[in-house]
């Protein structure tokens, strides 16, 4: 069967998480993981757009997620506050996919969002140099390029159909739950992790 993913991304105030989920339906793309994870992808692209200048929490949580990936994607077994975020991320997730996305009021499309940008992960103190992971990373055979944050954010990858299978799998979900922001400069203190995120299919 496929499994359908939904980005979530928890943003804390007052000791509360808020959250924004997306649905991909409504951006007219597929709900399955390499239905929609490209650079150019107006679904995906949204959501990178909620980061500009705008840290939070992302994960793009796949219908068979389970209790514990958390920990397991970040080699982290027994955090407490791993274990905290999780729940929090699920609640959210839950209570929205319980709704199909009919009560959300989606940000308008944007299309190639993040091509010449910065993919900054707070928790990690690394980046993402877009641009030159655009001129670098491999096409598709369909000249696409994978976009790395759905599948550096992604849980529950490997146990449906339309998940990602390729290069660098063992690292997809690594940054699930992390803190991301997208930013237009070069950011200072970071290292820059682009060319070892280069996912290529099988």
């Amino acid at each position: 069967m496929g499994q359908y993913y939904f980005p979530t991304i928890l943003r804390e105030k007052n000791g509360r998480y808020f959250s924004e989920q997306f649905y991909s339906h409504d951006y007219d793309n597929g709900l399955k993981l390499m239905e929609h994870s490209y650079v150019g992808n107006d679904f995906t692209e949204t959501v990178l757009s909620q980061l500009h200048h705008k840290p939070g929490r992302l994960a793009w949580i796949g219908d068979y997620a389970e209790k514990g990936d958390f920990a397991e994607l970040h080699r982290e077994d027994g955090d407490a506050a791993l274990e905290a975020l999780e729940a929090a991320f699920f609640r959210h997730y839950k209570a929205f996919g319980l709704r199909k996305g009919k009560k959300y009021t989606h940000p308008e499309a944007v299309s190639d969002f993040s091509a010449s940008r910065f993919i900054l992960n707070h928790d990690k103190k690394v980046f993402i140099d877009m641009r030159k992971y655009c001129e670098k990373c491999p096409e598709t055979d369909w000249g696409a390029t994978i976009h790395p944050l759905p599948l550096l954010t992604a849980v529950g990858n490997g146990r449906g159909g339309g998940d990602y299978g390729g290069e660098l799998e063992e690292d997809v979900g690594c940054w699930c739950g992390d803190l991301i922001e997208v930013q237009d400069a070069k950011p200072n203190g970071y290292a820059d992790v682009t060319e070892d995120c280069f996912f290529e299919e099988s």
